[in-house]
């Protein structure tokens, strides 16, 4: 029997510390918003692709920002080896390697 649910996996967004919005991933897409607060104070776009505003950002892949901190080849591979994470997996792979540090002043951290 074939579902029309999808588990959403989320991710809280940080740039320097503070929340900057969420990443939400299902089967199908997956959605960035950025956080309220977040657009109301005066903290930067965390992407030029993303643009800091109400709006809610789509995508089939992951967002070209996020897998822009990705390894890539066989780097991604032994990582994903040794994390025991399917290779193929970008949502996991990004979660393991960006919770405490990452590129840039990006991290993440999963909403369980």
């Amino acid at each position: 029997m074939n579902s029309i649910y999808y588990k959403i996996r989320k991710a809280f967004v940080f740039k320097n510390g503070k929340i900057a919005g969420i990443l939400l991933a299902s089967k199908r897409r997956f959605v960035f918003i950025y956080d309220a607060d977040y657009i109301d104070k005066d903290g930067t776009s965390i992407a030029i692709n993303l643009p800091k505003s109400k709006r809610i950002f789509y995508s089939k892949c992951l967002f070209p920002f996020f897998s822009g901190l990705l390894p890539e080849g066989e780097n991604r591979a032994d990582i994903c080896k040794r994390l025991k994470i399917n290779v193929n997996d970008d949502f996991a792979v990004l979660l393991a390697l960006c919770k405490n540090e990452s590129i840039g002043d990006i991290t993440l951290q999963e909403i369980q």
